[in-house]
């Protein structure tokens, strides 16, 4: 069974990737709202 490193993180548990601009900005944050934990199974 394969899983995943970084399935369904959080922003703050998601440091080693850098967001595109155009994902980044408050406008993209309010359409698109980040959930504050992991999703776990």
């Amino acid at each position: 069974m394969q899983t995943e490193t970084y399935f369904l993180k959080s922003d703050q548990n998601f440091s080693s990737h850098i967001r595109d601009e155009n994902y980044a900005s408050e406008v993209f944050y309010q359409l698109y709202p980040m959930a504050d934990q992991d999703y776990s199974c």
